[in-house]
C-alpha cells in the first residue's frame, strides 16, 4: 500500500490554515486529501478551525464555542475567512479524501450533515473516545480513527495505547509520529492495525515509512512528498 499524502490543514505556505485557498493549493500541489479540524460554534454550526479560540490567527480573542458563525466569519476576508464544514464538503472533489478531526465534544456529531458526508470520501479522527462512539453510531459506513498525541504516548507507553485502542470502537489509529521509532511503528502494523501518522515533514523519514503498510501520512510538505511518491511508483 502506497500511503496517501494528506495536507495538514491545507498548504499554509502563503495561505492561512484551514481555509479554502489553502485547501485549493493543497490539491494543486498533488495532495490526495485534506486534514481539517471541526469545532461547533455557539449557534451550532460545524466550522473549520483548530484552536479553542481565535487569538493565534486573528487580532480578536474569541472562544469558538461562545461565538456565532456570523461573528467568526466576519474576522476574515476572502483569503482567510473561517469556512463552514458544509462549504469544504461541497468544495471537495469526488476523487479526493478528507480526514475530518472533531476537536469539540460528542455534541458536535448530531450537527454534521449526514447527506453531504455520505456522498464524499470522508474519514473521521478524534482524540475523544466518546466522539469516536458517536461518529460510529451516526456514520456506520465511514471509518473513524482514534488519535493519540506524543504526550499520551510518552505518558502511557505504546503498549498501553494499544490496549486503549483494543477496548475502543475505532477502525484504526491516528498517531503522532514525533518520538516514534520505525520499530514501534512495525509493532503496531504487525497487529494489523490500520494506521495514519501525523505530522511527518522529514523526507528521509518518508523514504523509510513509504515502504510500510500505512494508510495515510499527514504533512505540511505536500508537493515534495507527493512528487517523491509519484516518482517512486
Amino acid at each position: 500500500m502506497t500511503p496517501k499524502i494528506i495536507a495538514h490543514r491545507g498548504v499554509t505556505r502563503n495561505d492561512q490554515e484551514n481555509t479554502l485557498p489553502a485547501f485549493h493549493q493543497a490539491f494543486s500541489e498533488g495532495a490526495d486529501g485534506l486534514e481539517i479540524d471541526v469545532r461547533l460554534s455557539k449557534d451550532e454550526k460545524p466550522i473549520i478551525f483548530h484552536d479553542e479560540d481565535t487569538s493565534r490567527l486573528f487580532k480578536k480573542n474569541l472562544e469558538i464555542k461562545n461565538t456565532t458563525f456570523f461573528e467568526l466569519e466576519a474576522l476574515g476576508n476572502n483569503e482567510n475567512r473561517i469556512p463552514l464544514l458544509d462549504e469544504v464538503l461541497d468544495f471537495l472533489p469526488q476523487n479526493k479524501e478528507c480526514f475530518v478531526e472533531i476537536k469539540s465534544d460528542a455534541n458536535t456529531v448530531p450537527f454534521l450533515d449526514k447527506l453531504r458526508i455520505e456522498k464524499k470520501n470522508i474519514t473521521f479522527l478524534s482524540f475523544d473516545k466518546n466522539v469516536v462512539l458517536a461518529l460510529k453510531k451516526r456514520f456506520p459506513n465511514k471509518l473513524v480513527f482514534q488519535s493519540f498525541h506524543m504526550l499520551q504516548i510518552e505518558r502511557y507507553g505504546i503498549k498501553k495505547i494499544l490496549e486503549f485502542y483494543k477496548k475502543g470502537n475505532s477502525d484504526g489509529l491516528s498517531i503522532d509520529i514525533r518520538g516514534l521509532s520505525n520499530k514501534t511503528i512495525d509493532k503496531i502494523l504487525e497487529k494489523k492495525i490500520d494506521l495514519i501518522i501525523w505530522t511527518l515533514n522529514s523526507m528521509e523519514r518518508l523514504k523509510e515509512l513509504s515502504k510500510k503498510n500505512i494508510r495515510a501520512i499527514i504533512t505540511d510538505e505536500v508537493k515534495d512528498f507527493a512528487d517523491f511518491l509519484k516518482r517512486k511508483t
